[in-house]
């Protein structure tokens, strides 16, 4: 009997030998056949398309909410009127708020005033201009009056010689010679100043004075464009269709650098859509058309149709709430952020902005 078992036990094992080699032979022929040429490797396996996947996240638009200041923020505002209030749907370019503007205006009318002075020296100058070629001619004919003059002088002088010349000499004709040379010297000098002025007067070209003008009117109409786009300013418009979902304005408040509010949250006119996000482990069961079944995240009987619009292509830190996006948040924990469509059926109620929402990928 103890033979019988042994026989029985040497059996047994040789079956066991043989089996494990051949399984080891079967492996590496295996590996050695996927790794030759022209031999495609196995498929990694994919994950079950039946899983469903659960996901939270909340209604919102696909543009993000926007926070409106006044449009000369962060210079010192104070508000006179709100014109809009939370919930309130507004239109592109309407305005939210009535600001102080009465400092805008005073530079205005200042600006305005600048730009009349500045224009009246255009005109000054432009006559000074017009002027310089009367002054040219009449220092011109006052030249050859002197020219005239100074021949009349000569010619004086010469006759006093000559009279000098045919009488005795005497202190009285002395002094008459004298005087008629003065005269003459006089009348060279004077010429000299005349051909000094024409040259001064044709030199000196006055069109500067009108250039130095038309740069004076210049600077000042631009000073007055300045005026009016810092009016501009003290203004409040929502920047597209859409719809006030906050308010932080009141009548009296003044809105500056130390403003830790804007004036209004804002949303775009645009269908409301379920961001959601999705854990890495979780990731590669999400597919763009993927459709699923969304639920209010407090009241499950509260449920839509939707599907997957677009998915991130990057993992980035949670979004923090008012749409902002926390891009160096403390925590390390990253997720794929999933936009999912709200499909409406006849008749349906939307979601509200910002509600929880759960929906569930797959059905």
């Amino acid at each position: 009997m103890t033979r019988r078992r042994l026989l029985t036990v040497a059996y047994t094992s040789g079956v066991v030998v043989l089996a494990v080699g051949l399984l080891t032979a079967a492996k590496e022929i295996g590996d050695k056949g996927a790794s030759a040429p022209g031999v495609a490797p196995a498929e990694p396996a994919r994950p079950t398309t039946g899983k469903k996947l659960v996901c939270l996240g909340t209604a919102d638009t696909d543009d993000q909410m926007v926070r409106i200041y006044p449009d000369n923020f962060p210079q010192p505002t104070k508000v006179t009127k709100v014109l809009v209030t939370e919930g309130d749907t507004v239109a592109a370019g309407q305005s939210l708020l009535e600001l102080d503007d009465h400092l805008a205006k005073l530079r205005i009318a200042e600006a305005e005033t600048g730009v009349t002075a500045a224009k009246q020296e255009k005109v000054k100058a432009e006559a000074a201009l017009k002027a310089q070629e009367p002054q040219v001619n009449a220092a011109n004919n006052e030249l050859s009056a002197k020219s005239e003059e100074l021949a009349a002088k000569k010619f004086a002088l010469a006759e006093a010689k000559r009279v000098y010349g045919l009488m005795n000499p005497t202190d009285a004709g002395k002094a008459d010679l004298d005087a008629a040379d003065a005269n003459v010297k006089a009348a060279e000098f004077m010429i000299e100043a005349a051909r000094w002025k024409l040259k001064a007067l044709r030199d000196h070209d006055q069109q500067y004075l009108v250039d130095l003008a038309q740069a004076g009117v210049t600077a000042s109409e631009n000073k007055l464009a300045q005026a009016k786009y810092a009016a501009e300013q003290y203004a409040c418009k929502a920047p597209a269709a859409g719809r006030i979902i906050r308010s932080f304005a009141s009548e009296g408040m003044t809105f500056g650098p130390a403003s830790r509010e804007p004036a209004f949250w804002f949303i775009k006119a645009t269908p409301l859509v379920l961001r959601c996000e999705v854990n890495q482990e979780f990731a590669r069961r999400v597919a763009k058309g993927q459709t699923g079944r969304i639920v209010d995240d407090a009241d499950p009987s509260l449920e839509w149709k939707g599907k997957v619009l677009k998915i991130s292509e990057q993992y980035l830190t949670k979004r923090t709430g008012g749409g902002g996006m926390e891009m160096f948040s403390a925590s390390d924990e990253r997720v794929l952020e999933c936009i999912v469509s709200i499909d409406l059926g006849p008749n349906e109620l939307p979601p509200r902005y910002g509600q929880k929402l759960r929906v569930t990928l797959g059905e």
